[in-house]
């Protein structure tokens, strides 16, 4: 019997363990922030951004961009 996890195992236990990381936060920006970093973790991104819809508008309301970040100085 093979006890070794496949990807898609490691997968499902790490979404379950940040569904329960995402439970604990109360605060909404710290809540997006998480929910976009771990997403971009999970689908191995760069960047990613959330936007919001106000009245008729499309707004970020957090992005990230590895690449951008490591060009600003320190």
């Amino acid at each position: 019997m093979d006890l070794s996890l496949t990807d898609r195992e490691i997968k499902y236990r790490h979404l379950i363990e940040i569904e329960q990381k995402l439970d604990e936060i109360q605060d909404v920006d710290v809540l997006l922030e998480t929910i976009l970093s771990e997403t971009r973790m999970i689908v191995n991104a760069d960047a990613g951004s959330i936007y919001i819809i106000e009245g008729k508008n499309l707004k970020i309301k957090h992005a990230q961009n590895d690449t951008q970040l490591r060009s600003l100085p320190l």
